[in-house]
């Protein structure tokens, strides 16, 4: 079953978001960017598998002021408890975006997500910590790197997620891989995949082939992420694209 995060679904309110998903049959994964009335979801059958820690674009779980530091880790667990309320499986985090961070920044990091894995293990949630590219981090820009940062922290609780357009991103200073072959390497241990094109287009409006990515991807969550101009038509040109 395919899945939506929440920016992405037409709608005015997340009561007509979560209308837009259950009509194309679709899970969401809300965006914890604000405070919002979540009582909408008592009376709502659409299922909400994820909670992307949305904060962490501006927030830096490595950040070398203090406060800010602070303020990324409480976001995170703020995000958990969200996911535990509204009954999610999983919370997604990346390990930093930008391109300064404090020193022995890997050492710290596995700290970090230690001590977030013992907070999820409260709320029954796992914690996914996404690979982004070079051109959003210089720390861990790529898959392979983030799988080892996984296996490093080794809690059963954190796991891998990766982007389709990250991966993208991430091979064009690189040659001799397709997007499809890196997956390819990690497709069990990568819990949930984001499906965007190339510049962060709607599936089927950039360079990526997602019928190959799709037939290797079965294992998991797969949800829609991308940036979209007229989101009613975006949705549905990508479902159709993806059925295809």
């Amino acid at each position: 079953m395919l899945g939506c995060v929440e920016f992405c679904l037409p709608g005015r309110n997340l009561g007509e978001k979560l209308e837009a998903a259950r009509k194309h049959a679709l899970w969401v994964e809300l965006v914890n960017d604000k405070k919002k009335d979540l009582s909408i979801l008592n009376s709502s059958s659409v299922e909400i598998k994820s909670v992307q820690a949305y904060l962490l674009h501006d927030l830096s779980l490595l950040s070398k002021n203090a406060a800010a530091k602070k303020a990324a880790l409480t976001h995170v667990k703020d995000t958990i408890e969200m996911a535990g309320r509204v009954g999610a499986e999983n919370v997604l985090t990346v390990p930093t975006y930008g391109f300064e961070y404090v020193a022995l920044p890997y050492k710290k990091c596995i700290k970090i997500f230690r001590e977030l894995s013992n907070y999820a293990l409260d709320c029954d949630v796992k914690i996914l910590i996404e690979a982004l590219s070079k051109k959003r981090t210089s720390f861990l820009p790529s898959l392979a790197e983030v799988n080892e940062l996984v296996k490093a922290i080794d809690r059963e609780n954190v796991r891998l997620a990766a982007d389709t357009c990250h991966i993208y991103d991430s091979l064009l200073l690189c040659s001799g891989e397709s997007a499809t072959e890196v997956l390819k390497k990690f497709r069990d241990e990568i819990v949930e995949l984001h499906l965007k094109d190339s510049d962060s287009l709607p599936p089927g409006k950039g360079k990526i082939n997602f019928k190959k990515i799709l037939k290797i991807s079965k294992n998991s969550l797969l949800c829609l992420e991308y940036k979209g101009k007229n989101l009613e038509r975006d949705l549905e040109d990508s479902l159709e694209h993806l059925k295809n």
